[in-house]
């Protein structure tokens, strides 16, 4: 395979410019030996271990929808950003967790910038500090 016959889509070419230029040697070689799923693959699983040295920290974001409303919820390591425009849906979301054995902190020193871009008008942060077995409400 040449240079030029590689096709790197968007989801892999997010993840190539967030990589350090051994990395890009690394991901270039996986493509052309193994496909670029699989180099895509590695890359992540690299990012997702934390290699020593690199202070990565993988952002997921979720977006689920109740009804008319929206529920945003973004993880960064062990903190929960939960965004709405629905402060009831944040809340239930917040006690379904708590009932299914994971402990949070409130952290009321996140805050969010205010943008133009805002959609949501509830932000609220927690951090995860421990799993445990679920909670009977009985």
């Amino acid at each position: 395979m040449n240079l030029k016959d590689l096709n790197i889509e968007e989801e892999a070419f997010d993840i190539f410019i967030a990589l350090d230029p051994s990395q890009k040697i690394q991901f270039l070689a996986d493509a052309f030996e193994f496909g670029i799923d699989m180099a895509m693959q590695t890359q992540l699983k690299d990012l997702q271990s934390g290699m020593p040295g690199k202070g990565i920290a993988l952002v997921q974001l979720q977006v689920i929808h109740v009804g008319p409303y929206i529920l945003n919820v973004m993880s960064v390591g062990n903190i929960m950003i939960l965004n709405s425009d629905n402060l009831r849906i944040i809340r239930k979301f917040v006690r379904n967790m708590w009932t299914n054995g994971h402990m949070m902190l409130r952290r009321p020193d996140i805050r969010k910038t205010k943008t133009q871009e805002d959609l949501f008008k509830y932000f609220l942060a927690y951090e995860l500090i421990g799993n445990n077995n679920s909670i009977c409400d009985n």
